[in-house]
């Protein structure tokens, strides 16, 4: 909640399965029991989500807390990726991906986060002001593509109906990538394929040392 990294790393470095343990059932739908995964994304800690990231990898019991649901109920059993990608964080979004975060992972309402994403664009149809942070929500699109060689998402006929309008907001490349009409660029194939081969345990240390200039690399910064 505070940022307090220190004692964050000594209860995740001396109680693990214990301090990333989810609340019980009849607990989950309660303000404050979001995951710690879930609320360190909420708040913008990344200093903390590495830590969890670190200890999970290290924790065979903790093998599926990345895409973990906490909550079936209110919260329509979003995984942290979605929640990333519902708060615009494409830092986020690249580093639970590197990490092992599925693209793939449905929500109750059998959305994936790339459906979340294109979601927030269609309902903002009428008023393309009301989504402020647009570059940080293509952002997020494009990390998600980088770890998405088979395109299998809910909107794919939603995109087709209106060609002139997704096409202006995601650009024709993307647009016709989306619906089927192209095959991936080299360049995100040759990424699709480099990103996969990097350790999980440490994505992002691996990232930050690829031989590409920067501008290439998938978004982590702001």
């Amino acid at each position: 909640m505070h940022d307090h990294r220190d004692y964050a790393q000594y209860l995740l470095n001396q109680f693990q399965d214990v301090a990333l343990a989810n609340p019980g059932e009849q607990f989950c739908c309660y303000p404050t029991s979001d995951s710690h995964l879930e609320m360190a994304i909420r708040r913008g800690r990344n200093d903390v989500i590495a830590f969890i990231l670190q200890v999970v990898h290290r924790t065979p019991s903790l093998r599926l807390y990345i895409n973990q649901r906490v909550c079936k109920h209110e919260r329509d059993g979003k995984t942290p990726l979605h929640v990333a990608c519902e708060l615009l964080q494409p830092h986020t979004v690249i580093i639970l991906l590197g990490n092992g975060a599925s693209p793939q992972a449905e929500d109750q309402n059998g959305m994936t986060p790339l459906d979340l994403l294109l979601n927030k664009l269609w309902t903002s149809k009428e008023n393309p002001n009301s989504i402020k942070c647009i570059r940080a929500l293509r952002m997020c699109i494009e990390n998600l593509l980088f770890f998405m060689p088979k395109l299998q998402f809910k909107m794919k006929s939603t995109l087709k109906e209106d060609q002139l309008f997704w096409s202006k907001i995601l650009g024709e490349e993307q647009y016709n990538l989306l619906v089927g009409r192209i095959p991936a660029t080299l360049f995100l194939t040759a990424m699709q394929k480099v990103l996969s081969q990097l350790p999980q345990h440490e994505f992002s240390e691996s990232l930050d040392k690829l031989h590409i200039p920067a501008f290439l690399k998938p978004h982590t910064h702001h």
